[in-house]
C-alpha cells in the first residue's frame, strides 16, 4: 500500500490546463501515472498564491477544491476518503485510488473560524497551517521574525482535532512546530519535509523538532524536491537515501512517510521523474532497510495516523 502525503496535482491542472485523466498529460501524478506507480492514496493539496487576500484568496481555495469534485472524482475509481470508515473499505478494494483533499497553508481563513467547518464540508482532512510566510494562525519558515501560533491558529487547532483533520506542519516556522506538540493530543504531520542536519535547506526539519512530531505519533514525508535534497545538479535516489536514513535513525521506522511535491515542482530527481517511478525506489528501499520498514514508510505509518485522527 503506497501512499503519497502531497502533491499540488490540482495546482498544474488549473495552471497548465492538464487534464489529470488524459493518457498524455503532462503531469507527474496524472491518474495513469499513479496507477502505473501503485500509488493506493493520494492528497491532493489546494495550494493558493499568497498575494491573493480576503475574499480572493478563499474563492480560489473554493475554485481548486471544486476542480477535485468536478474533474477527478469518480465513484468506483477516485473517491473522497473522508473517514477511517472510508480507508479501510478504499485500502481493501481494489482499482480505487483513495484522495484526501488538504490545504497548503490556511490563509483563508483570515481570522475566520467558520471557514473551517466549510473546507471540512468540502472534504478537506489535512491543513497545513501556512505557507513560508506568516498568516493569522502561525508564521512560516521564511517569515523574518520566527514567529510561533497564534491565539487564533490555537482556536483552529483546537477545532481541527475535535472535528477529525490532520494538521500538517511542512512550511511552519520552528517555534510554531515547538507550539503546535504542546496543544495537540492527536498525531501531526509534517508532509512534506526532509532533514536538515543531511542538507540545510531552511525548509527542512531540525532533528529536534522530528523527534517533537515522532512523539505525538506522527510522521514526517520524506520529499522528492532536489533543493531540499543535495546541492547537486543531479540529484538521485542515493541522495534522498540519505536523509531517510539520518531520519531513520533519528525517529525511528515508525514516524517516517513519503510526501513526493509532485507538479509542486518544476525539477524532478534524475531517477524519481514522476509516479511511474515508485517502483524504482521501493526496490531501492527493499535492498537498503528491508521489506518491513520500507511498508511502514511507504503507507503503514500514515494508515495509523489516519486511522488516529479521521472521523470514524
Amino acid at each position: 500500500m503506497l501512499i503519497d502525503l502531497h502533491a499540488d496535482i490540482l495546482y498544474r491542472m488549473n495552471k497548465e490546463k492538464q487534464d489529470f485523466y488524459d493518457e498524455n498529460s503532462l503531469l507527474h501524478a496524472s491518474y495513469a501515472h499513479l496507477q502505473e506507480g501503485e500509488v493506493k492514496f493520494q492528497v491532493f493539496a489546494t495550494f493558493i498564491d499568497p498575494i491573493l487576500r480576503g475574499e480572493q484568496q478563499l474563492l480560489a481555495v473554493i475554485d481548486s477544491l471544486d476542480r477535485f469534485h468536478q474533474k477527478i472524482k469518480r465513484k468506483g475509481i477516485v473517491e473522497p476518503v473522508l473517514t477511517v470508515s472510508d480507508v479501510q473499505r478504499i485500502r481493501q478494494t481494489q482499482g480505487i485510488l483513495g484522495a484526501l483533499l488538504s490545504l497548503e497553508g490556511a490563509d483563508c481563513l483570515a481570522g475566520h473560524a467558520s471557514v473551517l467547518s466549510m473546507l471540512y464540508a468540502l472534504g478537506v482532512r489535512l491543513i497545513g497551517l501556512t505557507w513560508n510566510h506568516g498568516n493569522s494562525l502561525a508564521d512560516g519558515i521564511l517569515e523574518p521574525r520566527g514567529g510561533g501560533i497564534t491565539g487564533f491558529g490555537r482556536e483552529v487547532i483546537e477545532q481541527m482535532q475535535q472535528l477529525g483533520m490532520v494538521i500538517d506542519v511542512s512550511h511552519a516556522s520552528d517555534r510554531v512546530v515547538e507550539d503546535v506538540v504542546q496543544i495537540v493530543s492527536r498525531p501531526i504531520i509534517a508532509s512534506h519535509s526532509n532533514a536538515r542536519a543531511v542538507y540545510p535547506a531552511k525548509r527542512n526539519l531540525e532533528d529536534e523538532h522530528m523527534k517533537l512530531i515522532a512523539a505525538t505519533g506522527g510522521v514526517i514525508g520524506v520529499t522528492f524536491v532536489p533543493e531540499f535534497i543535495a546541492d547537486k545538479n543531479e540529484v538521485m535516489i542515493e541522495d534522498l537515501l540519505r536523509h531517510l536514513l539520518h531520519m531513520l535513525r533519528v525517529v525511528g521506522a515508525d514516524a517516517i512517510a513519503l510526501g513526493s511535491d509532485f507538479d509542486g515542482i518544476t525539477t524532478t530527481m534524475a531517477d524519481l521523474r514522476d509516479s511511474r517511478d515508485y517502483p524504482v525506489l521501493i526496490e531501492r528501499l527493499h535492498h537498503e532497510i528491508g521489506h518491513e520498514t520500507t511498508k511502514k514508510i511507504m503507507g503503514e505509518n500514515i494508515f495509523r495516523v489516519l486511522t488516529n485522527t479521521l472521523p470514524k
